[in-house]
This record gives structure tokens, C-alpha cells and sequence, in this order.
């Protein structure tokens, strides 16, 4: 039995097996060094594997919902713009109509401001019209009344719902809640119609014979149309501050649960390069003991020689 050759036989094996476990580590660090992951899949550590992948959904869940909140904000944008430029165009009637008040007026005067006034109201209706998101106006509720109203999944789990209703306004809706009607005499106003085209939401009609009386009378209903639009801009405002919340909420959830996930499966960068140059200098030891070992039968014999 050739005892030498066993022994040299088994050095050569021992020093191939080194090699190869020092390039199947090297292997897995370059891997990790390249896709900054300690686990790149789930051989590499199941529990952690698990865990990453459970806070990988919860947080593509929570990003959607972040969308969803802000897309959410847009909207509230729009429709604040909108009361905003009608609220002005309600106190230019105040104005226009405390003017026509004044008894010293032409009646020519007080016929140019009742048209002023006419006017206003036809312009609160197209900014109405014209508040749309997505192919849907905002400002027109159902049927140019009641409320639209708008669900939105602001979280990820089945009851982060927030259901937001945006009331219908319009001249006929804020001045007498859509039905036609005398408001003051010589000054009507005609009735909300949706199944008409274009649609009618609500038109005043101010006889040429209205008094200053008359206007006197119609500050009061536009005080009251006043305060209806105030009562739906304050509602706003609570539902915008509601989101910003819920926004900076979902900002700080997203935050904490990526640095989780990162704990869970990110590679130490400094940590596997250091691993890497050590193992690189394995490599080559252990590509060297290989060499080595293989060189051993060829000076055995050349000393029997």
C-alpha cells in the first residue's frame, strides 16, 4: 500500500475543499456587495427572508394609500379654488346690490347693476361646470344636489377608509336650495334641471322695475347664501387638515417600516467588503496550498530517482 500517495491524495482534497468553501463564501459576498442585500434569497435566512417579504407588501400597501391621500388633497385643491373665486362673486353681489339700495340711483343705474348682479350668478354656475377631476364635476352632488360622494382608501388594512361628500353648489342651490321662487319681489330665480343640456343650475331673473327696496331685501338672501358657502369651506378645511395628517402619518409609517425591512435583509456594505479582501487572500492560499499539494507526487518521485 502506497501510504504516501494516500496521505498526499488527502492533502490534495483538503486543500481542493478549502478552496472551494472560500470561493462559495467569496461567491456569496460579491452577491451581496453587488445587490447591497444580506439576503438575496430565502436559503440565505428564512425567518428574516419572511419577514422582509411581509413588510415589503405592508409597505407597497401604505405607499398606494400615501397616492391615494394625496390625489385625495388635489381634489380639496380644486374645490377650494372654486369656493374661493365663488365666495368673491357673492360678496361683488353684496357690493353691487348695497349700491342699488341707494335710493338716489337712475333707474338706468339700478337696471345696469341688476344685469351686474344676473351675471354673477350665470359666472357662479360656470365656475361650477367647470370643476372637474377626472371627467367629474365636483361642485355638482347628485344631479346638481345633495352631496358627491368620494371613498378613499387612506391605509392599508380594510377599514382605513375616509368617505368625503362635497355638497352641490351652484346660484339655485345656495340662493333657494334649487327650486325655482320669487326671492325678493321683481327678483327670481329659476329651478336646478339636470336632465336639461346644457344643464340649468339655477338663473336669476331681476325685472328692469326692482327697487332699491327690493335689493335691500335681496342683501339678506345673499348674506345667507354667504354663510351656506362659509359653512361648506369650513368643512373643507377640517377634511384638508384630516389628510395632511393622515399624509404625514402614512410619510412616517412608510419611513419606520423600510428601515425595518433594511435591518431585515440590507447587507453591512463595509462589513462584506472587508469579508471580501479576507477571503480574497484565502483564495489565493488556498489556491496556493492546491498548487502545492499537487506538486507533491512529482518531488516524491524525482527523489526515488
Amino acid at each position: 500500500m502506497d501510504i504516501g500517495g494516500i496521505h498526499n491524495k488527502l492533502v490534495e482534497m483538503e486543500a481542493k475543499l478549502a478552496l472551494d468553501r472560500v470561493n462559495r463564501l467569496r461567491s456569496q459576498t460579491l452577491l451581496r456587495l453587488s445587490t447591497g442585500k444580506r439576503v438575496n434569497s430565502v436559503s440565505d435566512d428564512p425567518v428574516d427572508f419572511s419577514i422582509a417579504s411581509k413588510l415589503k407588501a405592508k409597505i407597497a400597501g401604505l405607499t398606494q394609500a400615501l397616492d391615494n391621500v394625496a390625489e385625495g388633497l388635489t381634489i380639496f385643491g380644486l374645490v377650494e379654488g372654486a369656493y374661493e373665486n365663488i365666495m368673491d362673486n357673492l360678496i361683488e353681489m353684496k357690493s353691487l346690490a348695497t349700491q342699488a339700495s341707494n335710493a338716489v340711483l337712475s333707474s338706468t343705474a339700478r337696471q345696469n347693476i341688476g344685469d351686474q348682479i344676473e351675471q354673477l350668478g350665470s359666472d357662479i354656475n360656470d365656475l361650477a361646470k367647470s370643476t372637474t377631476y377626472n371627467s367629474v364635476s365636483l361642485l355638482d352632488g347628485t344631479n346638481l344636489t345633495g352631496n358627491l360622494s368620494y371613498t378613499f382608501q387612506t391605509g392599508d388594512g380594510t377599514s382605513d377608509i375616509n368617505t368625503v361628500n362635497l355638497p352641490a353648489v351652484s346660484t339655485g342651490q345656495l340662493f333657494n336650495d334649487g327650486s325655482a321662487g320669487t326671492l325678493q319681489t321683481n327678483i327670481t330665480i329659476s329651478a336646478i334641471n339636470n336632465g336639461s343640456d346644457p344643464k340649468v343650475r339655477g338663473e336669476f331673473t331681476i325685472a328692469t322695475s326692482a327697487t332699491a327696496a327690493n335689493f335691500t331685501s335681496l342683501i339678506t338672501n345673499i348674506d345667507s347664501a354667504i354663510t351656506e358657502l362659509n359653512g361648506y369651506m369650513n368643512n373643507l378645511g377640517i377634511v384638508q387638515n384630516t389628510f395632511s395628517t393622515k399624509q404625514s402619518s402614512l410619510l412616517q409609517s412608510i419611513n419606520v417600516h423600510s428601515a425595518v425591512r433594511s435591518n431585515a435583509i440590507d447587507a453591512d456594505l463595509a462589513k462584506e467588503q472587508s469579508e471580501n479582501v479576507r477571503l480574497q487572500i484565502l483564495q489565493k492560499t488556498a489556491m496556493a496550498a492546491l498548487a502545492q499539494a499537487n506538486l507533491q507526487p512529482a518531488v516524491i518521485l524525482s527523489l526515488l530517482k
